[in-house]
């Protein structure tokens, strides 16, 4: 039989276009299937995405509400900021870039 360590086990993972491979000197172990031990939470989203792809003439992707707070996408997040005390809350359930936000009268 083959040596595992020299059969390709490749996987393709998005947003690669191609297979990748572990190091070949990479020895799998128990701690392997566990996710970290420590997560990320976002505190204040930087930038503004005018939607659609680059070069793309997107426009009213930035709302007012009535009571003030702006409404605007940032990659794939979607933003509500309050300025008068500099928050925001954060959609992040896209697994894409948001590209356009349209709210109900």
């Amino acid at each position: 039989d083959a040596d595992p360590h020299l059969v390709p086990r490749g996987e393709i993972n998005q947003p690669c276009k191609s297979a990748v491979f572990p190091p070949s000197d990479y020895t799998p172990s128990a701690a392997d299937e566990q996710g970290p031990a420590s997560s990320l939470q976002v505190d204040f989203v930087y930038g503004f995405s005018s939607g659609g792809m680059a070069g793309d003439n997107a426009r009213q992707n930035l709302h007012y509400l009535k009571d003030g707070r702006l409404v605007y996408p940032a990659g794939t997040f979607g933003v509500v900021y309050d300025g008068r005390s500099h928050t925001q809350e954060f959609f992040t359930e896209h697994d894409a870039p948001v590209c356009c936000v349209s709210l109900h009268p």
